[in-house]
């Protein structure tokens, strides 16, 4: 429990917080003083929701905001891809994300598509060509890798608990910084 001084209030207050409740219990008083303490105890718990609600405020989150290099582009739009379950509107978005984060204009200039058709493209409501995602991507610097779809599951098996001769199964499609010849 900790002690603190409340402003002008001469009397020493208690207060514990459990979990958001934050408990306020006003000492030192008498039964003389009673009623002036819990009336200034109220005064100081509206203070403080006061002070608590103003100084909270919520701001749309931006992905976009966040993105900065190549290697974190592709890692999100991997994720996206294992988090979207063949949803190429959620895989478009990312698309959109990415390119937001990159410059709308530039990716537009690199891929040789306009600007608005690129944000109609990569919006949540469509789902773009598989041309213009692999336009989009390759002016994202990003490329496209495919693997075994089991083999996903199996990555982090050791190698000698894996099947010797891997079942035939479908492709799974994710994404890798595309390397450059200047590495």
């Amino acid at each position: 429990m900790g002690v603190g001084k409340a402003g002008n209030w001469e009397r020493k207050i208690r207060y514990k917080q459990f979990g958001e409740l934050l408990v306020i219990l006003p000492g030192g008083g008498d039964k003389q003083t009673q009623t002036k303490d819990i009336k200034t105890a109220l005064r100081l718990a509206r203070n403080l929701w006061r002070c608590v609600m103003v100084k909270t405020k919520a701001t749309k989150y931006d992905v976009s905001e966040h993105l900065r290099t190549t290697e974190e582009m592709a890692a999100y739009l991997e994720a996206c891809i294992e988090e979207a379950n063949g949803d190429a509107a959620f895989i478009a978005k990312a698309l959109g994300d990415i390119a937001r984060a990159k410059g709308m204009s530039q990716v537009a200039r690199d891929s040789g598509l306009s600007r608005e058709s690129l944000y109609k493209a990569l919006s949540r409501e469509r789902s773009p060509g598989f041309d213009t995602v692999l336009k989009v991507m390759g002016a994202l610097g990003i490329g496209l890798r495919a693997e075994v779809a089991h083999a996903k599951a199996q990555r982090d098996v050791l190698p000698d608990q894996r099947k010797k001769v891997p079942p035939p199964g479908e492709l799974a499609v994710s994404a890798a910084p595309r390397a450059t010849n200047a590495e």
